[in-house]
């Protein structure tokens, strides 16, 4: 089959939502294209069109030119759009009703809407019944890396994400740097932001952002791996792959006890999920302080991210796209 992938941009959803299982899709045979411009040839020559994102006129239009032709349309989301925290850097984008009125009519349009997760999904039913869930998954190529073993007595606390994540962040303040004073040994690293939530500290390092294929590599290099978010409808709707990618190069985690987490962290088998500062404080104590509770559990946590790779599941793409 001929699949075209229509997205934004090339950044994370992109390669999480359509590049990785687009890329598993090619190795079974399938022609995948995936680009930002969609011609009117283009709609011609392929069988499936996934429309990721997708709000202005010229995708509506594609949409109906395509669904004419007897294609495959598909709407990609894996985002509440309607609900986004007005502290992020989104919401000045998607807080424009005409976006979000077009984006409606994209979902309605399209003969099948996918989303990585059953809450976003329950979500977008109202606009289109036939929502198939496809979770987030790792590409085994690029997380070959386990974590580093290391001999300088170090330990360090790890977070990686986006600029939009500051309020998330934020549910440690305090907490961070009551260990940081508690503990000499422990540096907390993070990746992806300009500055935290945070008072400074000589043991609070910012990263510089690397890409995607390097992301496991990065990863690699933390002791703790700790996964704070917020309990709103918009966090309610994300995905577990922050404990996902953590678990693959065998982190210890220590995430909030909040929806995305509560099913694939088994609290005190492969991870610790954390309900208030004083969960976050017993918790990160207790990893920092007992080695073979950190080997212990990241073991676990990468048995259970094994299991969540495009290469095990990309039948769920086949399925939801009628290929078998």
């Amino acid at each position: 089959m001929r699949i075209f992938y229509l997205v934004p941009e090339f950044w994370g959803c992109a390669w999480y939502r359509c590049h990785v299982p687009g890329v598993e899709l090619k190795k079974r045979g399938h022609h995948v294209v995936l680009n930002d411009f969609l011609t009117v040839n283009r709609v011609k020559e392929f069988d499936i069109i996934i429309f990721q994102r997708q709000f202005i006129a010229s995708s509506l239009r594609a949409i109906d030119y395509a669904n004419s032709l007897g294609k495959l349309t598909v709407y990609e989301l894996d985002d509440d759009l309607w609900h986004i925290d007005r502290a992020s850097p989104a919401y000045n984008f998607w807080s424009d009703p005409r976006k979000l009125r077009a984006v409606e009519a994209a979902l309605k349009a399209c003969q099948l809407v996918t989303t990585s997760t059953p809450y976003l999904a329950e979500l977008l039913r109202q606009y289109n019944k036939n929502v198939v869930v496809l979770p987030n998954m790792l590409p085994s190529e690029y997380w070959q890396v386990k974590h580093e073993s290391r001999e300088d007595g170090k330990v360090i606390i790890g977070w990686a994400g986006g600029a939009h994540h500051w309020s998330d962040l934020e549910i440690l303040r305090g907490t961070i740097e009551q260990i940081l004073n508690d503990y000499p040994q422990v540096e907390l690293h993070v990746v992806g932001m300009r500055e935290y939530p945070f008072k400074e500290h000589e043991r609070m390092k910012i990263l510089k952002p690397v890409r995607l294929e390097e992301y496991a590599k990065l990863l690699s290099k933390y002791d703790i791996g700790i996964a704070p978010l917020v309990d709103t409808q918009f966090n309610r709707c994300k995905s577990d792959l922050k404990f996902i990618e953590y678990g693959m190069v065998e982190l210890p985690v220590v995430a909030s006890k909040v929806i995305p987490y509560m099913k694939s962290i088994v609290h005190g088998e492969n991870g610790f999920l954390a309900q208030n500062p004083k969960d976050w404080m017993k918790f990160l104590r207790r990893l920092i302080e007992n080695p073979d509770l950190r080997l212990k559990l990241g073991r676990k946590a990468r048995e259970y991210a094994q299991t969540r790779t495009i290469e095990k599941n990309v039948w769920m793409w086949e399925r939801a796209y009628n290929l078998t």
